[in-house]
């Protein structure tokens, strides 16, 4: 079986002519989580509490009630895949829930996830109810048949093109992220990070541009990436660092390299680049790094 044959022929035109009005970004309202869940070990407390463990190891479909809805759904496929013209193929369309995140957050989050910085959580600059603080969470995905579509109208997500280029950018980053060794997340890219907030308050006052100059950081991997050999670190300036500038991050090196070196992994020398003279195909061998307190968009 696939989804081939469960498409009906001919194509309705109703669900082509509905589809033909909606893109990637735009709202559908009224959408509820379902799942596969694992009775034997369940993960959230809802399977926890409607299933019973089985002999085996089967699933169960699970659909969260009606009370539990979210509000919208944002449509994260292709708008090509929605839309499709010639031959139909895609019964389905995914969406990713919205809700309104403003009474999770702790006090000092709101600019930053606004910015994009949350990994997991993308700011809608079109909001669709003035009360709150409403965002995509990019944790789940939906299936939903396209003949939902008919009769509903497209709610606008984001006030401008760039917005919408920026989602489609993070939809791709998210699931074009090659796995890392551990080895790189937790002595490079998080040691980085508690680095950059540790040295902070005294660049600022320094007046430095160490960081506020930098356009984003990206990895250079020799080696398997899950057993590297080594790993350089790449530093895109927006303006030319200073001398000093570019100190801060090779002492960050300096310190680093015997804990790398105690895991097997050499750390090289810290280069400094601009994107404007980096070649395409070199980039594209880079790992770019979320580094939340560059305070800077993340490059997910």
């Amino acid at each position: 079986m696939n989804l081939q044959s469960l498409l009906i022929d001919p194509w309705p035109r109703e669900i082509s002519a509905a589809a033909e009005k909606f893109h990637q970004g735009h709202l559908v309202e009224d959408v509820r989580l379902l799942y596969m869940g694992s009775p034997q070990s369940p993960a959230t407390s809802f399977t926890s509490e409607n299933t019973e463990p089985d002999d085996g190891r089967l699933l169960r479909p699970l659909i969260l009630p009606q009370s539990h809805a979210y509000r919208y759904g944002i449509i994260t496929s292709a708008t090509c895949d929605v839309a499709e013209a010639g031959d139909h193929k895609n019964p389905f369309f995914q969406v990713s829930p919205v809700f309104d995140i403003s009474g999770n957050l702790r006090p000092g989050q709101e600019k930053p996830l606004i910015e994009g910085r949350f990994g997991d959580f993308v700011y809608l600059s079109q909001q669709p109810i003035p009360d709150g603080l409403w965002v995509a969470d990019l944790r789940v995905s939906i299936p939903i048949e396209k003949g939902a579509l008919v009769g509903r109208v497209p709610i606008d997500a984001f006030l401008t093109e760039e917005d919408r280029i920026a989602f489609a950018a993070r939809l791709a980053r998210r699931v074009s992220r090659a796995a890392l060794s551990e080895d790189l997340h937790d002595l490079v890219v998080s040691s980085l990070n508690d680095w950059i907030k540790k040295k902070e308050g005294d660049i600022r006052n320094a007046g430095s541009g160490a960081f506020t100059d930098v356009e984003r950081v990206a990895l250079n991997i020799i080696g398997d990436r899950l057993h590297p050999r080594s790993v350089q670190v790449v530093v895109f300036e927006e303006t030319r660092l200073e001398k000093e500038d570019r100190a801060v991050w090779r002492e960050w090196r300096h310190k680093s390299r015997n804990i790398l070196k105690n895991a097997h992994i050499k750390l090289d020398p810290c280069i400094f680049r601009t994107l404007a003279k980096m070649p395409v195909r070199e980039y594209e061998r880079l790992v770019p790094l979320s580094i939340p307190a560059l305070g800077r968009t993340a490059h997910w």
